[in-house]
């Protein structure tokens, strides 16, 4: 899995993690999050807490 962080956020500037590895968002942080392979993300947070989707034009 590869996260990058920011509006211009690439794979190339990603911070790849593996197996039992973790990152934690401040708040309203802007994040991509890439999964190649078959993956089990868990996401957990003290809420309330919401997801706003971003439509890339980059894909």
């Amino acid at each position: 899995m590869s996260v990058a962080f920011g509006m211009d956020g690439t794979r190339e500037n990603a911070k790849q993690f593996g197996p039992g590895d973790y990152y934690v968002n401040s708040r309203g942080a802007i994040h991509t999050v890439w999964a190649d392979t078959l993956s089990i993300i868990q996401i957990a947070g003290l809420g309330p807490w919401e997801a706003k989707f971003v439509e890339n034009p980059r894909q």
